[in-house]
């Protein structure tokens, strides 16, 4: 499990924020919508090395992992880690389901 830090926890609020945010704007109507928003998310937030080794911070043993062989590999590998534990993603999906299904 990644070790929490500033800007984890950051980009998770984010993440959160702009999901649904995306959500009311019309741009999330499936499940298959909403994990491309998911997975987009995280790749964008690994561009820039200064992001990726924030990302690391506490978390440097990520970069051993046997499928990373670059910085942003092993912060894409932390952000899925950190969220999978701490996103809540099933649940936000849930209620965003119960919404497109009110109709």
């Amino acid at each position: 499990m990644a070790k929490e830090n500033k800007k984890l926890v950051s980009l998770l609020e984010e993440w959160q924020e702009s999901v649904w945010y995306d959500f009311h704007g019309g741009n999330i109507n499936d499940k298959e919508g909403f994990e491309e928003n998911y997975n987009e998310f995280i790749n964008a937030r690994t561009i820039y090395t200064n992001d990726c080794e924030e990302i690391l911070e506490n978390n440097l043993e990520y970069l051993l992992h046997r499928s990373v062989h670059t910085i942003p590999q092993g912060a894409i590998e932390v952000l899925y880690d950190y969220f999978a534990g701490n996103a809540n993603a099933d649940n936000i999906w849930s209620e965003m389901e119960e919404v497109l299904n009110e109709d």
